[in-house]
């Protein structure tokens, strides 16, 4: 099945991304003395390759599942760790993109619960004020969580920017497939 390949190397090819965006913020972490978000980031990026040794092993439904989970269970985390100067907020919001190119359309709830969980997340977290934290809320020097923060944003953006990019691909060639069939 074409769509079901396209999934499958759409979650190994954001998979690796994020290992990448993770392997940067932890060598960002590390650089700047703050070991346990280091730590942790640098376990994240290892999470991230789960994903593709199960569509290795032909589990393609649960490593999408654990891809999305993933995802949003290190956003969230890191968001309440670092709080609101976190700008974690774009990541939540790359996270739902994320949905529409790892899910197709012929799974509408599958879909729609992957795109509404970083939603969720997100407004939780913004209302509870960053209360509920897994790990312990780090002081970090404002100069420091400047240097996160755009780190953050700027990778944030860059795989936003690529997602938008392979889903504004996959629309063309579904839209393509259907005006041969209508013609």
């Amino acid at each position: 099945n074409l769509d079901a390949s396209k999934t499958i190397k759409a979650t190994n090819s954001h998979s690796l991304t994020l290992f990448v965006c993770a392997l940067i913020v932890s060598t960002t972490l590390w650089i700047l003395n703050i070991k346990l978000m280091s730590a942790l980031a640098f376990i994240i990026c290892l999470l991230f390759y789960i994903p593709c040794l199960l569509n290795h092993k032909g589990k393609h439904n649960l490593a999408r599942l654990s891809f999305v989970l993933i995802f949003n269970a290190a956003i969230y985390i890191y968001s309440t760790s670092l709080g609101s100067a976190s700008s974690t907020d774009g990541w939540f919001m790359t996270s739902a993109i994320l949905a529409f190119s790892i899910y197709g359309w012929n799974e509408p709830r599958r879909l729609t619960t992957a795109a509404v969980l970083p939603i969720t997340l997100l407004l939780f977290v913004h209302i509870t004020n960053f209360q509920y934290s897994i790990l312990p809320v780090l002081k970090i020097d404002n100069s420091v969580l400047l240097i996160i923060s755009f780190v953050m944003l700027f990778l944030s953006t860059l795989v936003s920017i690529s997602l938008i990019c392979h889903v504004s691909w996959i629309l063309h060639s579904h839209a393509t497939k259907l005006a041969h069939v209508l013609a």
